[in-house]
């Protein structure tokens, strides 16, 4: 009677130990498709934050051409006396040919 009791005890640990086994394989896929549906979210987020910040810098860059082609129509209007055209051709002049 001991030893067929001692048979059954072991084959219930080996069942056990079989669907313990099983059980750690299916937690360790769950974990690698919950890290790879986590990696795909952080990719996800990563691209919409890039497009966002895209969007916004060419909206400052238009609001920047705006502003500069504003100021370059008003500098336009400006009147510009003799003096304050002498002061200003050397530089000018000076900064033409440091471009150059």
């Amino acid at each position: 009677v001991t030893e067929s009791v001692a048979a059954v005890l072991e084959q219930e640990q080996k069942v056990l130990s079989d669907a313990a086994e099983e059980h750690a394989l299916r937690l360790r896929f769950l974990c690698r498709k919950a890290a790879l549906a986590a990696e795909d979210v952080a990719r996800d987020g990563a691209a919409a934050a890039t497009r966002e910040a895209m969007g916004r810098l060419g909206v400052e860059s238009r609001e920047l051409s705006a502003r500069v082609a504003k100021l370059e129509e008003e500098a336009g209007e400006l009147p510009l006396d003799n003096k304050r055209a002498e002061t200003l051709l050397p530089r000018l002049q000076a900064d033409k040919k440091v471009a150059v």
